[in-house]
């Protein structure tokens, strides 16, 4: 479903702009509550990366969810996605300021698909007249607004300069496959991890090769970062490296192959090994991975928090990868609900089950994503005092 709406404002479009970035100003007109979470490139309201939550109040209730700033151009575009919050397959917000012989012209197009179709038309019913005020009142509070400068984003993306890496990307995953079928042949539990972890990479590679991350290059220097902390530690816990694999994938790796004594069933030992390798990855890896990759090639360009929005707009991948994985598991090893009922149920409602009864998968990717930057600026502070791009990342 798509909305737009079209207003005029008595001011230039720089001086618009700080209207419908900064939280301050932009509760001053809009009936929508606006919170900044964490800043974005640049550290300014409105930079991309940008977190943000909004709270609608409406029929005697109340409904809070996260966006994140996706493409920023100031005095002229911006695109906002929503990340948490909504039970929403897709949404998108796109702002454009067009400059006119008495101000600007502002259209607001709203792109958004529910889980379920009537909650599409419930929101249509709220959110129309609500934006429509909203721009009401923009039109009055920005009227003769003097104009700003910004400093624009000098930003480009990187994956084509050199082409290692996608090559490298590439090669890591015939290496991640290659593993999860030497597992599967040897029936070691530990092939459901490895091909999970298959399935992400190589989801990975296909949203960049068709344009759905901004950042392609980061997400290819990504892959093969986090794969060397992996494969290290595989290899160390199997004997063929020296020296002992590290704390959390010992843990992974040994549930993984021996199971629990408290667990029975194979369902049980299942999710208890492919769970503990979700974690050692995610909340111990990954932040380092992100870490790492930002101080080698983008603290010289950009802020930190530029990275977010590509990384949480990834979420997805991973519900895909786990329908893959799901695909491929003995019946005995899943629930009846899952396999009965799985086709019947909306990907989001599946999302929310997995959250409360196996993990809670996005909130654990975004505490990793401030996990990276904190690791970041602490390895920065050890070597030199200052680092803006570093501090301003909220």
């Amino acid at each position: 479903m798509k909305l737009s709406f079209e207003q005029h404002l008595p001011a230039s479009p720089e001086a618009v702009w700080p209207f419908i970035t900064d939280p301050d100003r932009m509760n001053l007109w809009s009936l929508a509550m606006i919170q900044r979470l964490a800043s974005g490139d640049g550290g300014a309201p409105g930079g991309v990366g940008e977190l943000r939550r909004v709270t609608v109040r409406s029929l005697g209730s109340v409904v809070r969810f996260d966006e994140v700033i996706e493409h920023a151009n100031p005095g002229r575009r911006l695109v906002y996605r929503v990340v948490a919050g909504l039970p929403v397959r897709y949404h998108r917000g796109e702002i454009t300021l067009a400059p006119t012989e008495t101000g600007t012209l502002l259209r607001w197009d709203v792109e958004y698909a529910f889980s379920l179709p009537g909650l599409s038309i419930g929101a249509q019913a709220v959110l129309g007249p609500q934006l429509k005020s909203s721009l009401a009142g923009l039109a009055r509070v920005c009227e003769d607004a003097p104009p700003a400068s910004y400093q624009r984003s000098g930003w480009y993306d990187d994956s084509d300069d050199d082409p290692r890496v996608w090559e490298d990307a590439e090669r890591i995953l015939v290496e991640q496959r290659a593993i999860a079928d030497r597992l599967e042949a040897a029936n070691d539990r530990k092939q459901w991890f490895a091909r999970v972890y298959e399935y992400v990479t190589e989801t990975q590679i296909a949203y960049c090769r068709t344009g759905r991350t901004t950042h392609r290059g980061w997400v290819m220097r990504l892959i093969p970062r986090f794969h060397d902390y992996y494969i290290d530690n595989l290899r160390r816990f199997t004997g063929e490296t020296e020296g002992p694999a590290e704390h959390h994938w010992h843990g992974a790796f040994g549930a993984m192959e021996r199971g629990h004594p408290h667990l029975r069933s194979p369902g049980e030992l299942f999710a208890h090994g492919l769970l503990l390798g979700i974690r050692a990855h995610v909340e111990q890896d990954l932040p380092r991975a992100l870490a790492d990759v930002y101080l080698s090639h983008y603290a010289h360009r950009c802020c930190y928090g530029r990275l977010r929005a590509d990384y949480l707009l990834m979420n997805s991948i991973f519900r895909y990868s786990a329908d893959r994985l799901l695909e491929r598991v003995p019946r005995a090893y899943l629930p009846p609900l899952a396999w009965m009922l799985g086709p019947m149920v909306p990907p989001e409602a599946r999302d929310a089950l997995m959250a409360r009864r196996f993990y809670d998968m996005a909130t654990a990717r975004r505490v990793a994503f401030e996990r990276g930057g904190a690791l970041a600026r602490e390895r920065v502070t050890c070597k030199k005092p200052h680092s803006p791009q570093l501090e301003a990342t909220g």
